[in-house]
């Protein structure tokens, strides 16, 4: 533990190390390399029964995710953002919880520099288990006049439970900070664990 340092995010940690005459100028001659970073966090018990999810808003690159020792997953691309569920059983309601991310930038991988390691932000989401899926949302105006026009807006429900759930949907438009219109229904969320 010694050797770890405390870091904020946005996070390089190819600019940390020293200038390489070996290096290559698409990496500014500074070496990629492994990374590892850890975050210790806590867990309200109300969280319990809820989908928590941990929110990465880039790393590059080769991104592998691990919860209190258990592999969450990996991800390859560095330039998008990506996500995973944090699975209730391994998670710890009564003490400290240990977030390990392992980021490997092998070079050369970019055309200009990219840098190493969490470069934006980091995000966990509370949700019920049936909630709008990530970027679930998806707003179009399929005619669209001058000064007048129709919304179209569809909305993806995620069910991470065992059984198909009614729920109510309110979608609002604001215009200008005002509320213009409200549509609102009841549909069945199928679950996610059958695959529906």
């Amino acid at each position: 533990d010694a050797i770890w340092q405390d870091v904020d995010l946005p996070h390089d940690y190819s600019i940390d190390q020293p200038y390489t005459k070996s290096g290559e100028a698409e990496s500014g001659y500074l070496p990629g390399g492994t990374g590892w970073y850890r975050k210790s966090f806590t867990v309200s018990p109300q969280w319990k029964n809820k989908t928590i999810s941990v929110d990465f808003g880039g790393v590059y690159m080769n991104a592998t995710v691990w919860l209190n020792g258990h592999l969450l997953g990996t991800h390859p691309y560095g330039y998008t953002a990506f996500s995973f569920v944090l699975p209730e059983e391994h998670l710890k309601f009564d003490g400290e919880n240990v977030l390990a991310v392992k980021v490997e930038n092998r070079l050369p991988s970019s055309r200009w520099y990219s840098g190493s390691g969490i470069y934006r932000s980091v995000s966990l989401t509370v949700t019920d288990r049936v909630h709008v899926a990530r970027h679930g949302v998806m707003v179009t105006t399929p005619d669209i006049q001058s000064g007048t026009g129709t919304v179209h807006i569809e909305t993806q429900l995620q069910n991470d439970t065992a059984q198909a759930a009614q729920v109510s949907v309110r979608n609002t438009v604001y215009r200008k900070g005002n509320e213009t219109a409200v549509a609102t229904g009841t549909v069945s969320a199928a679950t996610s664990i059958e695959g529906g």
